[in-house]
């Protein structure tokens, strides 16, 4: 008996991670959190100040150390390749914040019963700034 199982493309396939890789950035992260003396139940670096740019050049600094054939850090010891990896993720997770700001929109909406109060204004997630600049609420 031969049974079948489609697995999609739209189906996350764990399997292929390469999880040592994985390990490797989280000691990164383990790393920094001893560095900058941080609360285990509170990590520092999703609250680093312009965090995106910030790791965007601690991104660039490992890679081309890589490049230029430096495997480890000097400074933690880790793997270059590893401070990338950590650095991608901090990236990745600063992007979608900035994206989620800057994919609300103020929509107008007429007042349910007589309240007095005139218009409400609702924020919904699923429109697009086009200017890629945060919505501004105006009242009438």
């Amino acid at each position: 008996m031969n049974g079948k199982k489609f697995d999609s493309v739209d189906k996350v396939q764990w399997r292929h991670i390469p999880w040592r890789e994985v390990e490797e950035a989280a000691k990164v992260m383990n790393y920094g959190a001893v560095k900058y003396q941080e609360n285990p139940d509170s990590p520092n670096w999703p609250r680093v100040e312009n965090g995106y740019h910030r790791y965007f050049d601690a991104l660039m600094r490992h890679l081309t150390a890589e490049r230029r054939g430096e495997y480890y850090d000097p400074e933690s010891g880790l793997p270059h390749m590893s401070h990338v990896i950590f650095n991608a993720l901090a990236l990745s997770h600063f992007a979608r914040i900035k994206h989620e700001e800057n994919n609300t929109e103020i929509h107008k909406e007429e007042t349910v019963g007589n309240n007095n109060r005139g218009t409400t204004y609702t924020i919904q997630r699923e429109s697009m700034s086009t200017s890629g600049e945060p919505f501004k609420v105006q009242y009438d």
